[in-house]
C-alpha cells in the first residue's frame, strides 16, 4: 500500500532530507532529520506526524501513537496527521480506532482518492469487502489510477471470490508499473485461490525480488510452497477462504459445526444402520479440522526439507515447528504403545500431546512481546498439568489417582486458552 502523502512543511533542509530518507525507507536517519527540523519549527504538525511514522516503522508503536496524537493537537485540521494516526492504529490492529481516524481525515478532505483507498484497506481489515469495493469506486472517480484504491479493490475482489476480475485489474496495474510488489503479491493470491500453484509461486517470487520485506508476498510464497504436499492444498484453500470471512461468521460456523456434530451423533444413536457412515464422516472431519489447525507449523516442518523453504522461514517459525512436530511425534509414539500394551496412561499421554499443539500454535499466532509471553504461560501450565495427569494414571492405573483432577483442569484451561487466544491474536505489542 502506498502511503498518503503530506504537503511540504517548513522550508528547512533537514525536513526535505527527512522526507527523502523516509521515502527511501531509512527511518532511523529520517527520524534524526525530522528531530533536527523540530528544533527550529516546534509547532510543525506535518513534521511531527512524519516523526511518528518513523517511530512506527521502527516498531515503537505506542510512542508513535503519542507523537502523532500530539501532531493532531498542534493542527486538528492536518489531513496527513489523521491518516498517519490511522496507519499507526492499523499496525496495532486497533481497527475501530483506525476507522475513526480515517473518517476524520475524510471529513476534512473528502475528495482525496488516496485517503479513500486507505479507508478501503481498513474495511478489508474488518472483512467488509463490499464496503471496500464501494470506497474504491468512489476514490477512482477522483483519480482512476490511484494506487491505494486499485490495491484495495483487487484485494477485496480476491477475497470475494472474484479472482478473474482482480486479475484483470492487476494486469493493467502491472503494465503501468511492473515493479509494484504489492500488485504482484495480490496476483499470486488470485492464482492461489484458483489452485494455480506454479503461477502463484512465480508471482510471489517476483514480488519478493522487487521488495524482499514484503510480508504479504512472503506469506503467500510459503503457502504456495506448502501446497506441493498431498492433501495440504485443499487445507490451504479452505483456510484462505475461511480467513476472508468476518469474525462473527466464523464464530457462527464453529457453533454450527458443534451442533451438526451433536445432531449426527444423535442420528447414529437412533438409526444403527447409519452408524458406520456417520462414524466415518465424523472421523474424516475431525482429521481435517485437526490438520487445518496445525497446518502452518506442520507445513513449516515439511518446508525445512525444501531448499527454498529453509531460506525464507523465520527463527520463530522454525521454533514453532520444532515444538509442534515434537508434540505430535510423542503423541504418535504413545498411541503406538497403547495399541501394543493397552495401558490407560499411554492413551492419556497420546491425548495430552496431540492437544498440546493447540496452545503451542496459539502462542506463535500472537505477536512477539507480552501477548506471546502470556500464551507461553498458558502453554507451560498446560504442559505441567498434562504430564501430572499422565503420571497420575501411570501411578494409579485402576483409579487414575490425582490424574483425574489434573486432566479435568487441563481441558478446562485448554478451553480458556482458546478463548483468550482469539482475543490476544488481534493485539500488536509495542516494540
Amino acid at each position: 500500500m502506498k502511503e498518503v502523502e503530506g504537503d511540504l512543511g517548513g522550508e528547512s533542509s533537514a525536513f526535505r532530507r527527512g522526507v527523502m530518507l523516509y521515502q527511501a525507507q531509512h527511518y532511523k536517519e529520517a527520524q534524526g532529520q525530522f528531530a533536527e527540523h523540530m528544533k527550529e519549527f516546534p509547532d510543525d504538525a506535518l513534521c511531527m506526524a512524519y516523526l511518528g511514522l518513523c517511530l512506527l516503522r521502527q516498531g515503537r508503536k505506542k510512542a508513535a501513537t503519542e507523537v502523532v496524537q500530539q501532531a493532531i493537537k498542534l493542527d486538528p485540521d492536518s489531513v496527513f496527521a489523521h491518516t498517519a494516526l490511522a496507519q499507526v492504529f492499523r499496525m496495532r490492529r486497533m481497527v475501530a480506532e483506525a476507522r475513526t481516524a480515517i473518517r476524520e481525515a475524510l471529513r476534512i478532505d473528502p475528495g482525496r482518492s488516496d485517503i479513500l483507498g486507505l479507508s478501503a484497506f481498513i474495511s478489508c481489515d474488518q472483512k467488509k469487502w463490499q464496503e471496500a469495493i464501494d470506497l474504491t469506486a468512489q476514490g477512482l472517480t477522483f483519480n482512476p489510477r490511484d494506487e491505494n484504491c486499485l490495491h484495495a479493490r483487487s484485494w477485496a475482489l480476491i477475497n470475494m471470490g472474484r479472482a478473474d476480475e482482480a486479475r484483470a485489474l492487476l494486469v493493467e496495474m502491472l503494465a503501468d508499473k511492473p515493479e509494484d510488489s504489492d500488485a504482484m503479491a495480490f496476483m499470486g493470491y488470485a492464482a492461489l485461490r484458483q489452485g494455480r500453484r506454479e503461477e502463484a509461486l512465480e508471482a510471489f517470487s517476483s514480488a519478493l525480488r522487487n521488495d524482499p520485506e514484503n510480508e504479504l508476498a512472503r506469506d503467500g510464497f510459503l503457502d504456495a510452497l506448502r501446497m506441493q504436499y498431498p492433501f495440504y492444498g485443499l487445507i490451504i484453500r479452505y483456510l484462505l477462504w475461511l480467513s476472508s470471512l468476518p469474525n462473527n461468521i466464523r464464530w457462527l460456523m464453529v457453533m454450527a459445526e458443534h451442533f451438526t456434530e451433536k445432531f449426527l451423533r444423535e442420528m447414529a444413536k437412533r438409526h444403527p444402520a447409519l452408524r458406520p457412515l456417520i462414524a466415518g464422516l465424523l472421523w474424516i472431519w475431525s482429521i481435517f479440522s485437526y490438520l487445518s489447525f496445525v497446518a502452518r507449523p506442520l507445513g513449516n516442518s515439511l518446508l525445512r526439507f525444501s531448499k527454498y523453504g529453509r531460506k525464507i522461514l523465520r527463527a520463530d517459525e522454525i521454533m514453532e515447528s520444532n515444538f509442534v512436530a515434537s508434540s505430535m511425534l510423542v503423541g504418535l509414539s504413545t498411541w503406538g504403545l497403547y495399541k501394543l500394551d493397552g495401558r490407560v496412561w499411554q492413551l492419556v499421554a497420546c491425548l495430552i500431546y496431540f492437544t498440546m499443539v493447540i496452545p503451542l500454535t496459539n502462542m506463535y499466532s500472537c505477536s512477539a512481546g507480552w501477548p506471546r509471553k502470556l500464551m507461553a504461560g498458558f502453554a507451560l501450565t498446560l504442559f505441567v498439568l498434562g504430564n501430572l495427569a499422565i503420571w497420575g494414571f501411570y501411578d494409579s492405573p485402576l483409579t487414575g489417582g490425582s490424574g483425574v483432577d489434573c486432566i479435568r483442569f487441563y481441558f478446562l484451561l485448554l478451553m480458556a486458552n482458546q478463548i483468550v487466544a482469539s482475543q490476544i491474536e488481534k493485539v500488536q505489542s509495542d516494540g
